[in-house]
């Protein structure tokens, strides 16, 4: 918005929500217009930073995790049945203590002692880390019972600390 006369200062506005100015640069009659570069470059400055609040609100974190169904028998566990979630896609993956490769990860290595874990996709090459975060009973659920316990842990992608 553009306002001005006798006794106003020129000034040039951007309104960026309900009764919210946002105010570029300010003028007075008194003193000289600016000139159109300066007024472009004050524009151009005003916009890129309201375009840089508005990515960065409405930008989301895009997490890996991973759930494992695990079954024991008389203290022996097989983690084998595991499931990645990435933002794209899911896929199955066999999540038994130690590293392993597939088609999809160069590496996984679950470390179950210390809850944690790492990884390496193929066409990333860097490595990124999972925690546990959860376990649930699933005894009654998948009918398991006398010898065999059944348990569904999540681990989630954090920030590689170890």
């Amino acid at each position: 918005m553009l306002t001005g006369g006798a006794e106003n200062p020129i000034c040039i506005s951007f309104r960026v929500g309900a009764n919210q100015d946002i105010i570029a640069q300010q003028w007075s009659l008194s003193s000289s217009l600016p000139s159109a570069d300066q007024l472009s470059t004050s524009i151009t400055s005003m916009r890129l930073s309201i375009l840089a609040i508005f990515t960065a609100l409405s930008s989301t974190v895009m997490i890996d995790s991973l759930t494992v169904d695990t079954l024991c028998l008389f203290g022996f566990c097989h983690s084998d049945h595991g499931t990645w979630h990435t933002p794209f896609d899911t896929f199955s993956v066999e999540a038994d203590e130690g590293c392993r490769r597939n088609d999809r990860l160069q590496r996984l290595c679950v470390d179950w002692a210390n809850q944690r874990g790492h990884f390496i996709f193929y066409s990333e090459g860097w490595k990124r880390c999972i925690r546990m975060t959860s376990r649930m009973d699933l005894n009654r659920s998948l009918n398991c019972g006398g010898l065999v316990d059944c348990d569904r842990y999540e681990w989630v992608e954090v920030i590689c600390d170890w």
